[in-house]
């Protein structure tokens, strides 16, 4: 590659083209294609001619696509001034678009993007996902779903509820069950009035392993403090019945 051996970083390259250092990852893994000025500030500041360039590019994608086998894709992040990973919010308006995005990192780096100061979400790249619908209740419609990044098959665990980014199905929140040897996966709502369904392996683009959610709909909230204390109250009740008969057996 030209980059190593040049004896460069990717960051100290990106700096020198004038590009997000996510974004020359991503040119040298295959996953989006450089623009046309790119190509040319690239071929320049390598001494080499274009269709030079695009032929090694053109050798490099091949050995990244091995990926597709078992592996699941590397994918562009957001730095801050810090060089530190910020979480990338995925909006319900932004979900109609992330599909065809995922090939430009400029779409993923133009998406809005916070920190959060927790322990969980230190190790990894993470995302926030507004979901949609009541498939997944409790879990309300609107809900912010906040999930770190999978590269590996074998780290998906079942029944564990994840982000599924397919080819055919968009972006969905579900349960997930691995069948490797049948090459298929298959989704499952909480909600129980949603049938399963299976996705071949080869659809999936990305999964998210859900670890939280932020929520604002505090009706939800208010619903299920409405329950526990209907509860409490049966429990109460039962509490002074039982008393009352021992009561009645002292006497």
């Amino acid at each position: 590659m030209l980059r190593k051996a040049s004896d460069l970083t990717q960051q100290q390259l990106a700096e020198k083209l004038g590009i997000n250092r996510a974004t020359l990852a991503s040119y040298e893994e295959g996953r989006a294609e450089p623009k046309f000025d790119s190509l040319k500030r690239i071929a320049s500041f390598f001494k080499v001619s274009i269709d030079d360039l695009l032929q090694k590019s053109k050798a490099a994608r091949t050995d990244f696509k091995k990926w597709e086998q078992k592996d699941l894709q590397i994918l562009p992040i957001v730095l801050d001034q810090n060089d530190q990973e910020r979480i990338t919010l995925v909006s319900k308006k932004a979900s109609a678009g992330y599909l065809r995005g995922l090939e430009d990192p400029q779409f993923i780096e133009e998406l809005p993007s916070f920190s959060l100061p927790f322990d969980k979400v230190d190790q990894g790249s993470f995302r926030a996902f507004e979901i949609e619908g009541d498939s997944m209740l409790p879990i309300p419609s609107g809900s912010y779903i906040i999930a770190r990044f999978e590269d590996d098959w074998r780290a998906i665990r079942d029944d564990d509820p994840y982000i599924v980014v397919s080819q055919n199905d968009g972006l969905s929140y579900k349960r997930v069950e691995l069948d490797m040897r049948k090459e298929l996966i298959s989704l499952h709502s909480d909600n129980k009035g949603y049938d399963s369904y299976s996705l071949p392996l080869f659809e999936v683009r990305e999964l998210w392993k859900a670890i939280g959610y932020i929520s604002f709909d505090l009706n939800t909230s208010g619903s299920s403090t409405q329950d526990i204390n209907e509860i409490s109250k049966v429990l109460f009740d039962l509490k002074r019945e039982v008393e009352e008969l021992k009561s009645s057996k002292n006497h």
